[in-house]
């Protein structure tokens, strides 16, 4: 079968990423046919460890710096947490806020809680905990 582009028109490192890649992103014939292509250009031992190890490096370590960069992201997430002021503006607006239909925040228990915030996540439930007891004990007395 011929395949597009043909496999000895590609470069060592291409023939390289189209083996370790697997049969999970290539055919098993186009697999085959890249490793025939790789055996026929004769390459040193030491060219095909240095191919290899370019493979591995360039599709590794980028994806563990990104996966580090998230991981501290997050653990940076932990202490973040809000201004009094903003704290009595959520107790304020407890009811109109859980209604949603008043106050649309970006900021929802879910959200925080996904995004690793969670001194906020505990300072936002306790506001509108408060703010809705607050609001019931004020209407209550006004009525």
């Amino acid at each position: 079968m011929q395949f597009d582009p043909k496999v000895n028109k590609l470069s060592d490192q291409y023939l390289i990423d189209i083996i370790e890649s697997g049969p999970e992103q290539y055919q098993q014939e186009y697999i085959d046919q890249a490793k025939v292509e790789l055996k026929q250009r004769n390459l040193s031992e030491e060219e095909l460890v240095r191919l290899i190890n370019e493979y591995y490096l360039n599709s590794y370590i980028p994806q563990y710096q990104q996966n580090q960069q998230e991981r501290e992201r997050r653990a940076a997430n932990k202490f973040v947490s809000y201004t009094l002021g903003e704290m009595a503006l959520i107790g304020l607006a407890a009811p109109f806020i859980l209604m949603g239909r008043y106050v649309r925040t970006k900021d929802s228990l879910i959200s925080l809680w996904a995004e690793n915030l969670i001194r906020k996540f505990w300072q936002r439930l306790i506001c509108l905990i408060m703010g809705v007891a607050i609001w019931y004990f004020v209407l209550e007395l006004a009525f």
